[in-house]
């Protein structure tokens, strides 16, 4: 019988790839609590990863990690008594300047399946992003 989707957990079965390319962060667990990513955006480097900061604070994260070489976001966000892991990679893209690839990973730290969390904190995430750029 299947779940029903609100049940269901998170995957990156999830989301609609596009052109498969190497992932630069660690690959999900075989458990529905985890999702792994990447798009192409049509923006600098440094303007994805400006908007990037400022979305991911207005998210409410709770701890905030900002590397600069790799332009890469470390973060925990706060799922009722749960903590979940949501890292940013962004890299140059092949195509040209003004392109980048963004990798985006939410996983949760205990657990078997999330419920959702993560598959919905992504889709948010690439939403505000999308917006403000």
């Amino acid at each position: 019988m299947a779940k029903p989707f609100f049940l269901s957990g998170s995957t990156s079965d999830d989301f609609e790839q596009t052109v498969e390319r190497r992932n630069l962060l660690p690959p999900c667990p075989d458990s529905p609590n985890c999702v792994r990513i990447n798009r192409v955006f049509q923006h600098t480097k440094a303007s994805v990863y400006n908007t990037a900061k400022s979305v991911i604070k207005d998210m409410g994260a709770h701890n905030v990690e900002l590397l600069e070489e790799p332009l890469r976001i470390n973060t925990v966000f706060k799922a009722f008594i749960y903590k979940d892991d949501f890292i940013v990679l962004i890299e140059d893209e092949e195509a040209g300047d003004s392109t980048c690839r963004v990798h985006i990973r939410s996983s949760s730290r205990v657990g078997y399946s999330d419920l959702g969390v993560n598959r919905r904190r992504v889709k948010r995430f690439l939403r505000k992003l999308g917006g403000r750029l």
